[in-house]
């Protein structure tokens, strides 16, 4: 029996395979070709059925979650490329830089509106490519991907921190009550902050680029004072009549922009530059300021040492000029900030000086007496606290922040992001929801932990920042930007408690990661250069 058994399986198991050579495998028989063929292009026809029929029944709306899938097939492809150490730096450089400058010289709320796509800005017209290069960089290179997780890792808290507001961002879109505007919002902001962090940690990498980046930011500041003064003489967005109408997206947000502001009990037009609102044209320049009165100290050509002065002088004429009182805080609080670094690096250098310690001892007098100077100087109080003009705005953030808090209590999850104006219910003159605070924006959209996630980001960097600013004293580039960094980032972070519009916050993330890699730098620079 045992020998009939064995000859009816030999017989159907055909006759015995021969050995294979190296290099080589068996081929597979006919007939699995076949069914694999079968199977697969089923599969395909039944997807593309399913994509088709659920195109065809949802609203434009629901487009992003069917892209889901196809997006997820492309990360992986690029997850899976082979490791070649040739990644993309010039491209990478290249669209960061672009973006940077776009950021800071283009209206981002004009947009090529094409029908079927989404709106075309500038942002994203290189953010898009830039994320595609980023990720194939960091997939095919392991230097690459050192040169960014190296600064991230060495700074831990800011590291955890950003990855709990990420995650509350995205976890939070399930509470939304449009889910898919808070999930554009979550692409928008991860493809203009978060990864902007991340690129910025490898463009700064290198000294060169950390040494580059002040002079730029003294370019922006000149280019944006220069628009605010023409805005002045003019009385108006004196380029708006050139924009074409195939860039105006949304016509009645941008010819909304574009008609300029007024603060009608003063009667005069408010600069704005190329920013959405006067009080986002005067956050810009409160946090560039800083970097020229850096290259007023640290640079070494003269021409370019009076420049950043005159580009000082002319910045704060533009804030003026806007009738924000935000910017002008920003720029005491980043003057401030800014003389009391130097005084403290300059007593740490010269101990036996006393005209640190005179500076010093010298901050409460000025501040006593600027604050004095306030309440008897009419106009200076006006400017700095507000008068009659603007007792309406204040009223406004006070009721905001009451009926703020109480949602918060209600519900201290996060309502998804997109949806902390409709929660405080109040409405602007033209009828749009309006928030006036970003603390609170933060605290309602993505709950109590998602706040304290965000504020931990930037407290740390101003701390690190400042205390290394005064304690290291060195001559490259990282151990002295790293005292703009910190003068921007607090000016940045005071401003914020009065202002919701996120307009400046790509250039603060590209800030952020200068921060995060000078942090780095400055403890391990010279052993990471070698090891790189």
């Amino acid at each position: 029996m045992k020998s009939m058994a064995r000859f009816v399986a030999d017989t159907l198991r055909g006759p015995p395979v021969p050995p294979t050579l190296p290099g080589y495998r068996q081929a597979r028989s006919r007939r699995r070709q076949v069914f694999r063929y079968v199977l697969g292009m089923g599969t395909l026809a039944l997807v593309s059925a399913l994509f088709g029929f659920f195109f065809a029944l949802f609203p434009p709306s629901f487009y992003l979650y069917l892209a889901a899938p196809i997006a997820v097939a492309v990360l992986v492809a690029i997850w899976a490329l082979p490791e070649t150490e040739k990644p993309l730096p010039a491209m990478v450089s290249f669209f960061f830089f672009a973006f940077l400058i776009s950021l800071c010289v283009w209206p981002n709320y004009l947009a090529l509106a094409l029908p079927g796509l989404p709106w075309i800005t500038s942002n994203r017209l290189f953010t898009v490519p830039l994320f595609f290069a980023f990720l194939v960089s960091l997939s095919v290179s392991s230097d690459f991907k050192r040169r960014v997780a190296e600064p991230l890792a060495h700074s831990r808290p800011a590291m955890i921190a950003l990855i709990i507001f990420v995650g509350l961002q995205f976890l939070t879109i399930a509470f939304s009550w449009n889910p898919a505007r808070s999930a554009t919002l979550f692409v928008n902001a991860q493809l203009e902050f978060t990864m902007i962090i991340l690129v910025s940690l490898w463009i700064f990498s290198f000294e060169k680029n950390a040494r580059l980046f002040a002079p730029l930011c003294l370019f922006f500041g000149l280019y944006q004072a220069g628009l605010g003064l023409g805005e002045y003489v003019s009385q108006s967005v004196f380029w708006a009549d050139a924009v074409p109408e195939i860039l105006k997206g949304d016509k009645f947000l941008v010819s909304k922009i574009l008609s300029g502001q007024v603060r009608y009990a003063v009667g005069t037009h408010r600069s704005q530059g190329t920013f959405t609102t006067s009080l986002s044209y005067a956050e810009f320049l409160g946090i560039v300021q800083p970097f020229m009165l850096y290259i007023v100290f640290f640079w070494k050509n003269i021409f370019v040492k009076v420049l950043g002065g005159l580009a000082f002088i002319l910045a704060l004429i533009a804030i003026i000029l806007s009738q924000s009182r935000l910017g002008l805080v920003a720029t005491i609080v980043g003057l401030l900030l800014f003389s009391l670094i130097l005084a403290l690096r300059y007593w740490r250098i010269h101990r036996n000086s006393l005209l640190s310690p005179a500076i010093i001892l010298a901050y409460p007098i000025a501040a006593a007496g600027f604050l004095a100077l306030t309440v008897v100087w009419n106009r200076l109080s006006n400017m700095v606290w507000g008068g009659g003009e603007t007792q309406a705005s204040n009223v406004s953030r006070m009721e905001q922040y009451q009926t703020g808090f109480q949602k918060v209590l209600d519900w201290p999850f996060g309502y998804g992001m997109g949806n902390a104006a409709k929660q405080i219910g109040m409405v602007s003159a033209d009828g749009m929801l309006n928030i006036d605070t970003y603390y609170m924006l933060i605290l309602l959209d993505n709950g109590i932990i998602g706040f304290i996630s965000y504020a931990t980001i930037f407290i740390y960097a101003i701390y690190k920042t400042s205390v290394l600013s005064v304690n290291n004293i060195g001559s490259s580039a990282y151990h002295t930007i790293i005292i703009p960094i910190s003068c921007a980032l607090t000016s940045f972070f005071i401003t914020k408690s009065v202002l919701s519009q996120e307009d400046t916050h790509s250039f603060i993330a590209v800030i952020l990661g200068l921060a995060i890699s000078a942090i780095y730098m400055d403890r391990h620079g010279s052993s990471a250069e070698k090891a790189r």
